[in-house]
């Protein structure tokens, strides 16, 4: 359903269908550094709100919820007042009508206009119009009693710092990114997003809907086009300045190494250059002034703090070099051995991990070099891990990014954010990319 992507990419519209569970044998490594989070640190959420958003419709076409995705969505029906008129706060604009989204619930909000003790809730379930998910409640006017509410309709888990692994305390934002802390935000912002996962996600809603985002540093507003609901892709041209893009490749140039990979435990016995035959280097942004103002974008992108944020990783793919599909987050299953403690030491056990690549083009590429997303639409899991025909096709133009989501607004893995590098056939492909952390991400031997 989603085509390829990029001004001159002919993709044939059937291997450009938009996205279920592969567990290839490599994870991108991240630098050689991990993260070392403290207990109090590991449910931190800054608000990094940055203004407002619009959002378009857009005409792409969109894609078909298939059965899978219509049995996962949860039954808490109970009786509530169901009811097809407008809701009161614009909650529709926020909805999908071709994808459930599990975990991601939008609430109304407001007094209730005969009796001052109570509050009116209008909630729509798996952010979807798919299904009548839909019921009003009326209900006491406490930030306690709300969260009650939520907690005992949404089935939301009440969870503690010391979180079970893949499981995150559940939190409530404006729609462009504030975290709601109290009551009196929730009246004031009326529209509320609810994330089972606890962090902020952008809503897809379908393929060709646009989002502009306003006041980005440095470069102001931007629109956000959405490119596949499964897994979760966005587009935005002009992210970065040509300028910017010189400067990282110049910065990088004398420092990159052959591109390693972080192995699974059946895969220790592989070269890196099975999957990876790119060079890598990590490119620190302390006083760096360029790299500062990037960081502090890619937060108001994401709204997640840049404390969460890795090193970038800058890329160069010459001719031939590509990346195998892969994932960027780490089951933990997959990392038990002894020779893998570290990975685990840097997950925490399972309790953190990537949530967000956001993957910069540095440089335009004459053929070849794509991003693809071999499973986008709902495709099966993959054989050839270096197929570039099947799925979602992104080309490279200087400037662009795109920003794709490893975890669902549930807070699991989503295994159709498997992703890869196809081989650059003419030319030289600069690129880097953000990892975005689920907790705070500070850099340390492991």
């Amino acid at each position: 359903v989603a085509a390829a992507i990029g001004e001159t990419d002919s993709t044939d519209t059937s291997k450009s269908v938009d996205v279920t569970d592969v567990s290839h044998g490599s994870t991108d490594t991240g630098s050689a550094d991990a993260p070392t989070t403290s207990e109090n640190e590991r449910d931190t959420v800054t608000d990094v709100s940055h203004d407002t958003i619009e959002t378009d419709t857009g005409s792409a076409d969109s894609p078909t919820t298939s059965d899978s995705e219509i049995h996962t969505l949860t039954d808490v029906s109970d009786g509530s007042e169901t009811t097809s008129e407008p809701s009161f706060c614009g909650a529709e604009q926020f909805l999908s009508s071709t994808h459930i989204i599990d975990g991601f619930h939008v609430l109304c909000v407001s007094w209730n206009k005969q009796d001052s003790l109570l509050l009116d809730l209008d909630i729509f379930v798996d952010g979807t119009t798919v299904f009548k998910s839909r019921a009003r409640k009326n209900i006491p006017a406490s930030w306690e009693v709300l969260r009650k509410e939520l907690e005992e309709y949404l089935l939301l888990e009440h969870l503690s710092a010391s979180h079970p692994p893949n499981k995150y305390p559940w939190r409530m934002y404006t729609s462009d990114g504030i975290l709601i802390m109290s009551l009196e935000q929730a009246l004031e912002a009326k529209l509320v997003f609810v994330f089972q996962g606890g962090l902020f996600i952008w809503p897809g809603i379908s393929i060709g809907h646009n989002t502009t985002i306003q006041n980005l540093n440095g470069i102001g507003s931007i629109t956000m086009t959405t490119v596949s609901m499964q897994p979760l892709v966005f587009e935005m041209k002009n992210f970065l300045t040509p300028e910017e893009c010189a400067h990282i490749q110049t910065v990088a140039s004398p420092n990159l190494r052959p591109s390693p990979v972080t192995k699974m435990d059946y895969d220790r016995d592989k070269q890196d250059t099975y999957w990876r035959t790119s060079h890598t280097w990590f490119m620190p942004s302390e006083g760096d002034t360029v790299m500062e103002n990037i960081d502090q974008r890619v937060e108001h992108l994401t709204k997640i703090h840049k404390s969460h944020q890795e090193l970038v990783q800058v890329l160069r793919y010459e001719l031939g070099q590509r990346y195998s599909a892969h994932h960027d987050y780490f089951p933990p299953e997959h990392y038990q051995s002894d020779v893998n403690k570290h990975i685990m030491r840097m997950i925490d056990n399972g309790r953190r991990n990537r949530i967000i690549t956001v993957f910069w083009y540095l440089s335009d590429v004459e053929s070849g070099g794509e991003t693809v997303f071999p499973r986008a639409g709902g495709k099966p899991e993959v054989k050839d891990y270096n197929n570039c025909d099947e799925g979602l096709k992104v080309k490279p133009q200087l400037g662009k990014v795109i920003m794709f989501y490893s975890m669902k607004p549930n807070a699991q893995f989503d295994p159709y954010s498997l992703h890869g590098a196809c081989p650059v056939k003419e030319g030289t492909k600069w690129a880097a990319n953000k990892w975005v952390w689920t907790t705070p991400f500070s850099m340390t031997n492991y």
